[in-house]
């Protein structure tokens, strides 16, 4: 006994690319293309009455009802797979495309053999994506981790920075705002009564508490916080 046919809807405003597309898949016994629409409004018709196995469609990924269009049909006809077959391959467009339903993303440059194995691959294994669109995915997804890591980096450094202030003394807080009016050693022991071994004791303190090298690295990094204004 025969397996029976993967039923095959094509939704294409060009009627020569959906020509092009019926003449690969006639070529295959195992797939039957049982009817062709140019625009989203007839694609609710056509799978009520003919039930596809698979929509091959290319339809605006930018537009608003076609997203709901779509999105409508994936939830009425959980069992027809929706794929999207498109010049396109900005990840933003790919991931708008599964999100409102579509199992699979491939692109018209496709050659006629991978383009076959490519509806295979979806009727059999449940989802397909253009090895271009899974690269571009990739390499978003790398810069996301990098902006991502940048910015836990940033918030560590900017928590710790805020404990270093939290545990400074409250004269060790008078000297750092000495330091950055241009306060020498000397002049700050003046202005706050103490000795000049006193003034390095806490300059060394206030070093070491903020993870920095020297007095102008302390002052910039306490501009930088606005603990301190000059």
């Amino acid at each position: 006994m025969n397996n029976p046919k993967v039923k095959i809807l094509i939704i294409d405003d060009h009627p020569l690319f959906r020509e092009g597309v019926k003449r690969i898949l006639a070529f295959e016994e195992e797939f039957v293309v049982v009817a062709e629409g140019r625009t989203k409004s007839e694609i609710s018709y056509l799978v009520e009455k003919y039930r596809p196995d698979i929509v091959l469609m290319d339809i605006d990924l930018t537009d608003e009802d076609s997203m709901v269009a779509i999105k409508n049909i994936s939830e009425t006809y959980p069992g027809v797979q929706m794929v999207i077959l498109s010049f396109y391959e900005d990840e933003r467009r790919v991931m708008r495309a599964f999100e409102i339903g579509a199992v699979g993303y491939l692109l018209k440059e496709m050659a006629t053999d991978e383009l076959v194995n490519a509806i295979r691959s979806v009727y059999q294994e449940g989802g397909y994506i253009h090895p271009k669109v899974t690269l571009n995915l990739i390499q978003k997804y790398r810069s996301l981790m990098k902006q991502k890591q940048a910015l836990e980096t940033q918030v560590k450094e900017a928590e710790r920075l805020k404990n270093s202030k939290q545990t400074l003394t409250s004269r060790e807080y008078e000297v750092l705002q000495l330091i950055a009016s241009g306060c020498s050693n000397k002049t700050l022991g003046n202005e706050l009564c103490i000795s000049e071994k006193t003034v390095k004791n806490h300059v060394s303190a206030i070093l070491r508490k903020m993870s920095v090298s020297d007095r102008t690295a302390a002052v910039v990094e306490s501009i930088r916080l606005g603990w301190i204004s000059v």
